[in-house]
């Protein structure tokens, strides 16, 4: 069977993920010749470009969704706490209390 002109001319390919290990180390992996762009250690979709693999994160289980209705779906801000909204760049957290720190930093992974 013959591919068609559009798949031959197609940029990328989907791969299924290799499913010989549970956790995946950040950056290239030799053992499976991915690109691995997952810092939560995870792996989801595998996209080949030409000759390059690369490994996304998976799907994360909670994904704030603003409706179920497609049409109703679009992006909108959401407010961040005030004690945060105060801090704008890296130096004024670093020179946060480290109490302060412990209270915020599982809120600010999970965003």
């Amino acid at each position: 069977m013959q591919k068609s002109e559009d798949e031959n001319l197609s940029l990328k390919n989907v791969l299924p993920a290799p499913s010989s290990k549970k956790r995946w180390e950040y950056g290239y992996d030799s053992e499976h010749d991915i690109v691995v762009i997952s810092k939560d250690g995870t792996l989801g979709e595998v996209y080949q470009i030409q000759n390059l693999k690369i490994g996304l994160p998976s799907v994360p289980n909670n994904v704030h969704k603003r409706s179920l209705k497609k049409a109703e779906q679009h992006w909108e801000h959401q407010e961040h706490p005030k004690e945060l909204s105060r801090i704008k760049t890296i130096f004024e957290w670093n020179d946060m209390p480290n109490s302060f720190k412990g209270e915020w930093v599982d809120y600010i992974e999970n965003e």
